[in-house]
């Protein structure tokens, strides 16, 4: 579906087809908020990095980062990604300012969530690729479900309308819910059953 006929599609479901009550750029806001939202919960779009390593050994992450996926260094080897916690306790208290051996860890908790540290440090050259989930970009339609986003949509478009509308924009909140989580669930058991996603917990 293209983002221009999500937005018509919309407006059936509004009945607002002459553009009287909501405009199409208000309706195509809605519709990057719930594709935002459907990213964050799906993990659906994937993007890879390569990842240059920093002076101070804090390297931030792309703008449209959400969470990891995979580390892979420039010898093609997984790296595993540890909380700052697990570095601490089972590696060396003083991880922040270690140097020297090979790359064994990335962590992403010790500074903010879009910014990522090596273990040991390393602050010069290209560390290795990473792979990503990521935000979709705006005013496109990446989801592989287009329902869940027509529901979210709707729902604040009544939100946005009064307190007459409210109960209206709640029944679509729970319609954008449930195909939302119905739909991720149908995808898991698939690759469960299949060929699971690398990295992906149940």
């Amino acid at each position: 579906m293209e983002f221009n006929d999500a937005i018509l599609k919309i407006r059936d479901v509004l009945n607002d087809t002459e553009s009287l009550r909501w405009s199409d750029a208000e309706l195509g806001l809605y519709i990057n908020e719930a594709q935002r939202r459907y990213a964050l919960v799906s993990k659906e779009f994937i993007a890879t990095s390569t990842i240059t390593a920093t002076a101070t050994s804090i390297i931030n992450m792309p703008v449209d980062f959400i969470s990891f996926v995979r580390f892979v260094d420039i010898n093609n080897k997984d790296i595993p990604c540890l909380s700052w916690i697990d570095l601490n306790y089972n590696y060396n208290p003083l991880f922040i300012s270690d140097t020297d051996g090979d790359l064994l860890a990335v962590c992403f908790d010790y500074e903010s969530w879009n910014k990522m540290r090596t273990y040991p440090n390393k602050t010069s050259g290209i560390i290795g690729t990473l792979t990503y989930s990521r935000f979709p970009a705006d005013n496109t339609i990446e989801a592989k479900y287009t329902l869940p986003l027509i529901y979210y949509a709707t729902a604040k478009a009544y939100l946005r309308d009064g307190t007459e509308y409210v109960t209206k924009a709640f029944e679509y909140l729970a319609k954008f819910n449930n195909e939302l989580f119905g739909n991720i669930n149908y995808e898991k058991n698939l690759r469960y059953i299949g060929n699971p996603v690398y990295g992906e917990t149940f």
